[in-house]
């Protein structure tokens, strides 16, 4: 199965695999003006313009709280337009996932917003970017190694209307003021995060004010990062990701946009940071015998992934499966490897993140460095 095939079954009305977030993530922050253009739109709406010139000028970012885990929406799920907002755009973003306050892994991100309340008054802007259905990641999670150079990467979006493209913008993570690492760095200044916190890194393409969202728009972010890594608790779609390996515009996802009530509920659920895709009319999350109950979040900068020299997170231990077998893993300490009997390979962990590609691991009969 081709990833393309893959991601068209997850579509609503087919019958393939139900998506979920690639991460439950507790947290959603996100940074804004980070682009020359996202600047000047925000100029052009406000009352205040002098203040985004600032902003984009000055050494602290922009910095706001976007969405907890309950509010996220899942890839092809509807995300949400203000009924009080005349103007309500959607913004594609790079976003990076956080564990130990380090970046671990890149997705892409749906930052709604309400452009006509942001731009009436700057003090408004949690209730532009704050309310049901406003935040969407997915499908998938690339680890660093795999990305690259996260600011060498297009991010496009693509609204249909009718059948029919209605809108289509593109930037790149190149014109970005600040980099993802800076930004990564001011987010946990004076600021304990819980693990697989989550930040969208400002957006580039924003449609022009004579266009809004209106119910039935079928929304598409995509990045041209490379696939080809396998991240945890996510090693089944091995198989449909093994000829992948290098493709570009597979990180792809699309949402309807609905009209949200101030009463609707946006449902959700607990769990860990790191879930599987689920079944139709099945559960997130795993259980029973041979499946441990999942972790509790771990907040601050302990042990684990990130942390310098560090092992191997033990929760993280529990979820891994080796790729393509989903066999057990044997965690190395020595070696600082995970070992996969039946693959005959050893995957190595690096700076307590393990790193889960066949081009990166040992043959079990070859001789460790």
């Amino acid at each position: 199965m081709s990833v393309a095939e893959f991601l068209d079954g997850a579509a609503p009305g087919k019958h393939g695999v139900t998506l979920l977030p690639p991460i439950d993530a507790p947290e959603v922050w996100a940074f804004g003006v980070t682009y020359m253009d996202s600047m000047r739109e925000r100029q052009a709406e406000s009352g205040t313009p002098d203040i985004y010139a600032k902003v984009y000028d000055a050494v602290r970012p922009e910095a706001f709280f976007k969405s907890t885990f309950e509010r996220l929406q899942a890839p092809f799920a509807e995300v949400g337009i203000r009924g009080d907002s005349e103007w309500n755009v959607p913004e594609p973003e790079l976003a990076f996932v956080t564990y130990g306050g380090k970046i671990v892994g890149y997705t892409c991100g749906n930052d709604m917003s309400s452009r006509t309340i942001e731009g009436e008054n700057p003090l408004y802007l949690p209730q532009a970017k704050v309310y049901d259905k406003s935040t969407s990641l997915g499908p998938a999670l690339a680890t660093p190694e795999t990305v690259g150079d996260p600011q060498k990467l297009a991010v496009t979006l693509v609204i249909e209307r009718d059948g029919k493209e209605a809108f289509r913008g593109e930037t790149n993570t190149s014109e970005m003021k600040r980099d993802c690492a800076y930004l990564a760095d001011w987010l946990v200044r004076h600021n304990a995060v819980p693990d697989g916190t989550t930040a969208m890194t400002g957006t580039g393409t924003i449609p022009p004010p004579e266009f809004t969202l209106t119910a039935g728009d079928v929304i598409s972010v995509t990045t041209d990062m490379h696939t080809g890594g396998v991240v945890p608790n996510q090693s089944w779609l091995d198989g449909a990701l093994a000829g992948a390996a290098g493709m570009q515009h597979v990180f792809v996802f699309s949402h309807r946009p609905v009209q949200v009530s101030p009463a609707e509920p946006t449902g959700g659920s607990g769990g860990p940071f790191w879930q599987a895709p689920r079944q139709p009319g099945a559960s997130g999350h795993r259980s029973g015998p041979g499946h441990p109950p999942p972790p509790a979040p771990h907040r601050g900068r302990g042990r684990g992934p990130g942390a310098g020299g560090a092992d191997v997170d033990p929760r993280l231990l529990e979820i891994l499966v080796g790729p393509g077998t989903h066999g057990p893993l044997r965690y190395d300490r020595e070696r600082q490897e995970l070992i996969s009997e039946q693959a005959g390979l050893a995957y190595p962990v690096r700076d307590g993140i393990p790193i889960m590609l066949a081009d990166e691991a040992r043959p079990l009969d070859a001789e460790a460095p």
